[in-house]
């Protein structure tokens, strides 16, 4: 007959060496002892615990998704209700989340409008960087940041309403307004130092690059108004294309 099994073996903190954790201390441990194996035991733990930083990671990606729904909840009841008619609970009712949830992304409603319009800014300019990355020469520069509309135009496709509210509100917020009209004055300087560049390179010729760069804007904005209001009006990726290179036409200097 074998030696009967120890009933104790196997149990949790007292199994043999490798087991969850470690094994236990001998009855004639020294100090030394103590400490080299309350550090494995250390180490065993922090191999088998689950990483912070992965379960971060997780709790980052809800939060993003949560983020998200809200968001297109919000645009959702800004296009159909108007700023004013879209309350709280009905944009928390349709994104799924709490009142709670919501304030944990965004402290007010003001606050989610807004992040829509930095949205949408945030895919014009990336647009606009890349543009310019592409082509070498100022004229080639602004010739293919036309291009750029064409995103603008897929991007604001059913979404008048949305637009017409950001400038409503703008018209007696403050807040609306600077958020408004701050990309616009980036644009601004944007295209007036890129009309300077091309002056210094010689391929544009002299001129107020501030009035120039405003004149391009009012094309491209108020072409992208035309498109939101009549989108099915007119070919409005072309127009843009041929507007600017009717401004270039005029702007260029003459080859010799």
């Amino acid at each position: 007959m074998g030696p009967r099994a120890d009933p104790g073996e196997g149990r949790r903190g007292e199994g043999p060496a490798g087991s969850a954790e470690g094994p236990a201390p001998k009855a004639n441990s020294t100090p030394r002892d103590l400490e080299e194996l309350d550090t494995r035991q250390k180490k065993l733990y922090n191999e088998n615990r689950p990483v912070g930083r992965n379960r971060g990671h997780m709790t980052r990606n809800r939060g993003d998704e949560t983020r998200g729904r809200i968001l297109s909840a919000a645009e959702e009841c800004f296009n159909e209700l108007g700023y004013e008619g879209a309350g709280l609970a009905e944009i928390c009712e349709r994104a799924g989340v709490s009142r709670g949830a919501f304030y944990h992304h965004f402290p007010s409603k003001q606050a989610v409008f807004l992040a829509l319009l930095e949205r949408w800014l945030a895919g014009v300019e990336q647009g606009l960087a890349e543009a310019r990355a592409s082509a070498a020469t100022v004229p080639e520069q602004l010739a293919v940041m036309a291009d750029v509309v064409e995103a603008v135009f897929a991007a604001g496709r059913g979404r008048l309403p949305l637009f017409l509210e950001f400038w409503t509100q703008a018209a007696h917020d403050p807040a609306v307004w600077e958020a408004t009209i701050a990309p616009y004055r980036r644009y601004r300087d944007l295209f007036a130092g890129l009309i300077r560049s091309g002056m210094d390179e010689g391929s544009l010729r002299a001129m107020d690059s501030t009035v120039a760069a405003q004149v391009l804007l009012a094309l491209g904005l108020g072409l992208v108004l035309q498109g939101l209001l009549d989108p099915d009006g007119a070919d409005w990726s072309h127009a843009v294309r041929e507007g600017v290179a009717i401004l270039l036409s005029g702007m260029q200097r003459p080859l010799l």
